[in-house]
Formats: C-alpha cells, sequence, structure tokens
C-alpha cells in the first residue's frame, strides 16, 4: 500500500545533499541564464548534520516579478510541472516524486527583496552558524514528529512557530 502524501518520514542528514543540489543549481543556472536569478540550497538538507524530511529545498531568487511565467515554463520544461498558486510572495514547485528517485526536490520561486526570500536564507545561515541551535531545531522536529503522529500538515504549521520566532531576530528584514 503507498505511503499517505500527508505522511512523512525523518531521516538523518546525507553528504549526499550537497552534491544533489549542486547538480540542480548547474541545470537552474543554465536553463535561467537569461533571468539574473539567484539559487541558494535552503532547509534541513542545506545544514550538514542536520535531519529532516530529507527533501532538497532550493530557494529561487527572482529580480522582480515581471518574467514569472516564462521562468515557470522553463522550469517546467526540466521536470518541475507541479506548481502551487503564488501565495506569501511565494510560488512552490516540484518535480513528481518518480522523477527524482530518492530524493524529492522542492523549488521557492520568489524575489530576492521579499521577506520569505530573506527569512529562508537568513534562517538557513542561524542554523549553519549555531550547532547548538540547530540540535534544539531537530529536536522540536522530533517532537513534533511524534505529536502530530507524522502529519506533513501539522508537523510543518507547528514546526513554523520556531522558525518565525528565529526569523523575527533577523534585523536586517525588519520593514
Amino acid at each position: 500500500m503507498p505511503e499517505s502524501p500527508n505522511k512523512l518520514k525523518l531521516v538523518p542528514y546525507s553528504n549526499n545533499y550537497p552534491k544533489i543540489f549542486a547538480k540542480y543549481q548547474k541545470q537552474f543556472f543554465q536553463s535561467l541564464k537569461n533571468y539574473k536569478v539567484k539559487v541558494h540550497h535552503v532547509g534541513s538538507t542545506a545544514v550538514r548534520g542536520l535531519g529532516g524530511k530529507g527533501f532538497i529545498d532550493i530557494l529561487i531568487g527572482l529580480p522582480d516579478w515581471n518574467r514569472e511565467k516564462e521562468i515557470i515554463n522553463k522550469l517546467g520544461e526540466i521536470g518541475f510541472t507541479h506548481i502551487h498558486p503564488k501565495e506569501n510572495e511565494r510560488i512552490f514547485l516540484s518535480k513528481p516524486p518518480e522523477d527524482t528517485k530518492n530524493y524529492d526536490v522542492h523549488l521557492h520561486l520568489t524575489t530576492v527583496d521579499s521577506k520569505p526570500y530573506k527569512d529562508m536564507i537568513y534562517f538557513r545561515d542561524c542554523l549553519r552558524k549555531n550547532p547548538e541551535l540547530a540540535k534544539e531545531y531537530f529536536d522540536i522536529k522530533l517532537i513534533l514528529f511524534k505529536s502530530t503522529k507524522a502529519n506533513r500538515k501539522k508537523y510543518t504549521n507547528q514546526k513554523a512557530k520556531f522558525i518565525e520566532k528565529i526569523c523575527d531576530l533577523n534585523i536586517n528584514n525588519k520593514e
């Protein structure tokens, strides 16, 4: 019986994550070379030693939204066909799981001047620079994984509270 899409698994960090990101980063720069995008590895797989869902989260920063449809079409040409509508200054895209073998790849498309862009980079950098904070975050993930009975939506929503608390400390993102 296939696993429910709302259920999740937590997995240990893999040294393959940076290699997988680098492969996609190269592909994005080739496909999007005319759009002046910035490409970042974000999420738990971007923090050495941090366990998580094992999804490769990639942040693509656009200079503005003027060419968003063209960029989404280009991403579609390389397999990113599952597209969520723009919400909270961000468009979420992914590849069908059968195309990504062992790792889901999630794209977060937003502008470089947006709060989501700044928050994702700030949170990643905080975890990279502070192993104690990364451990605290992983401990919270484990607690939430158990308390939500691995329900992806509940887990993600509750985890967001911790992320927001850390991002609120980002003095460079105050409006």
